[in-house]
This record gives structure tokens, C-alpha cells and sequence, in this order.
């Protein structure tokens, strides 16, 4: 993949289990982030506003300029 990847999974999510998430990540070659029992992550989750996803933006961000 010519661009960074950083699949953001949870342990409970409806739409994809944690362990197809991790398979997805090894495929791509990229990181996965699991962040506990969050459901689906989505605008409908009702995590407002997401400290835990705000600074793992910051994080993946500061990782392009390296």
C-alpha cells in the first residue's frame, strides 16, 4: 500500500469482529488499534466528544511528517 493505514476497531462491534479487523491490518500491512468495547464506531455512537479517538488523529498526523 503506497499510503499509512491505521484500521480503529473495537472488541464488540456488530459490523466486524475484533479478529477480522487484526487479519484486515496483517493483509494491509498496516497498525490496528483496538480500543476496547465501543461498539461500532461511528457518528451514531454517542461518544461525543472522543478524547481516546482525538488523540490517536493526533498521533497518526504527527506519524506522516516522520
Amino acid at each position: 500500500i503506497d499510503f499509512p493505514i491505521t484500521i480503529i476497531t473495537s472488541e464488540n462491534d456488530p459490523y466486524g469482529d475484533l479478529s477480522y479487523a487484526q487479519r484486515s491490518a496483517r493483509k494491509l500491512g498496516c497498525a490496528c488499534a483496538n480500543l476496547g468495547d465501543l461498539g461500532h464506531i461511528n457518528g451514531k455512537s454517542q461518544l461525543g466528544y472522543w478524547d481516546q479517538g482525538y488523540n490517536l488523529l493526533q498521533s497518526f498526523a504527527r506519524s506522516l511528517s516522520h
